[in-house]
C-alpha cells in the first residue's frame, strides 16, 4: 500500500469498515490501558489478508490526557506461515514415533476378527450353526472392527492441519492425547494413569495443537522410563506416567499436568529445555523443536509451560510437566457444540 493513498485520512476512509471497526477497538484500548499494547491480528487489506504484528503507545499532553497515539505494525504474514510448517512437520514428526506401536496396536484387533473368523467359518462347515455362538462371535469382530476404525479416525484427524482458535474443552484433548498412545505405551510396560475429572470450561485455541503438545510431552516421558529403567538384559521395566488435570474457576485457569518416573532431568540443563534445537537425545532420535514448539502454543493460547525435577511417593524420581491455560464458563453455545 502507499503511504501517500492513507497519509491524513480517517481510519474509516483508508480501509474497508471492519477492518477499520477492529482497529478503532485497539486504539480504545491502548487508551483505556494508559500504556503501551501490542497484539498480532490478521485483516483484510487491500493488498489482501496479512497478519500483522502491531506496537501501539499512548502519548500524553501537559494535562496528561492522552493527545496521540504512536503506533507500528510489522508485516509478520511470511513468519506465521513458517511457524504453522513447523508446527505440523513437528505434530507428524510426533506421529511417526508412534506409527511402529500404531501398526501392532492395528494388528491386535486384526487378528482377532481372523481367529473368530476362521473359528465360525470351520463351525459352519461341520455344520454346526448354533445361533448364539454365532450371534457372540459376530459382535466380537463387530467390536474389534469398530475399535481400528476409532484408531484410523484419530491418527487421521490428528494430522490434518489446525483450523482457527476456538473455545474447546481442554479436558477433551487430555483424554484424546492418552487415548492415542496409551494402548503402545501398555505394550513397552509402561502405565498412564489419567485423572480428568468432568469439569465445566473452556480456553481459546487449536484443540488438536494442544493434544499435539501432550502426546510429545507423553511420548518423552516414555522415552525417559525406557532409558532409565531399562534392565541391565535391555528389557523394559515397568514404568508410569500420571496425567492429571485440575479446572480454577475462581483463577481462571486450568493446570494439566504430566508426571513420570524417568529419573529426571540433570539440573543443569534444565533450564534449557525448551530452547530451540536443544536435545538430551542421541543424535537422530531428537530434532530439539518439540519442547520448543510446545512452548509457543501454549504461549500462543495464553498460558505457560514449566519443568520440575520431582520424587515421588515410592522413592523414584522424574520429571512432571505443568501446562497452565486460561479458561472460563462455556457459554450455551459451547455446551450446544460439545454435545452435538
Amino acid at each position: 500500500m502507499d503511504p501517500e493513498t492513507i497519509r491524513g485520512r480517517l481510519v474509516r476512509e483508508a480501509v474497508p469498515p471492519e477492518t477499520a471497526a477492529a482497529v478503532i477497538e485497539r486504539y480504545s484500548a491502548c487508551v483505556a490501558a494508559g500504556g503501551p499494547i501490542d497484539y498480532e491480528e490478521t485483516l483484510d487489506l487491500p493488498v489482501g489478508r496479512r497478519t500483522w504484528h502491531t506496537v501501539l503507545v499512548p502519548v500524553r499532553g501537559e494535562g496528561g490526557e492522552v493527545v496521540q497515539i504512536l503506533g507500528s505494525s510489522r508485516d509478520i504474514t511470511d513468519r506465521k506461515r513458517l511457524q504453522e510448517e513447523l508446527v505440523q512437520t513437528s505434530k507428524l514428526a510426533t506421529l511417526g514415533t508412534l506409527a511402529a506401536g500404531m501398526a501392532h496396536e492395528m494388528s491386535q484387533p486384526l487378528n482377532i476378527i481372523r481367529i473368530w473368523a476362521e473359528n465360525a467359518l470351520s463351525r459352519l462347515r461341520d455344520g454346526d450353526t448354533d445361533t448364539a455362538r454365532l450371534d457372540k462371535v459376530l459382535t466380537i469382530m463387530s467390536d474389534q472392527a469398530e475399535r481400528m476404525g476409532r484408531i484410523i479416525d484419530h491418527m487421521r484427524t490428528f494430522s490434518r492441519r489446525d483450523g482457527a482458535t476456538q473455545r474447546f474443552d481442554p479436558a477433551a484433548s487430555v483424554r484424546s492425547a492418552v487415548e492415542l498412545v496409551s494402548n503402545q505405551f501398555a505394550l513397552e510396560n509402561i502405565e498412564v494413569v489419567s485423572d480428568v475429572p468432568a469439569i465445566d470450561c473452556v480456553t481459546r485455541g487449536r484443540p488438536l495443537q494442544l493434544e499435539q503438545v501432550l502426546v510429545n510431552l507423553l511420548s518423552n516421558a516414555r522415552d525417559a522410563i525406557l532409558e532409565w529403567r531399562a534392565d541391565p538384559d535391555g528389557s523394559p521395566a515397568a514404568g508410569r506416567i500420571a496425567i492429571g488435570m485440575r479446572c480454577d474457576m475462581t483463577a481462571g485457569r486450568a493446570v494439566i499436568t504430566i508426571t513420570d518416573d524417568g529419573g529426571g532431568i540433570d539440573p543443569d540443563i534444565l533450564p534449557r529445555i525448551f530452547d530451540p534445537f536443544f536435545t538430551t537425545k542421541e543424535v537422530g532420535k531428537g530434532s530439539g523443536l518439540g519442547l520448543s514448539i510446545g512452548y509457543g502454543i501454549i504461549d500462543s493460547m495464553g498460558g505457560r509451560i514449566d519443568a520440575a525435577n520431582v520424587t515421588q511417593d515410592d522413592g523414584s524420581r522424574g520429571v512432571r510437566f505443568t501446562i497452565t491455560v486460561p479458561v472460563s464458563h462455556p457459554s450455551i453455545q459451547d455446551v450446544e457444540r460439545a454435545h452435538a
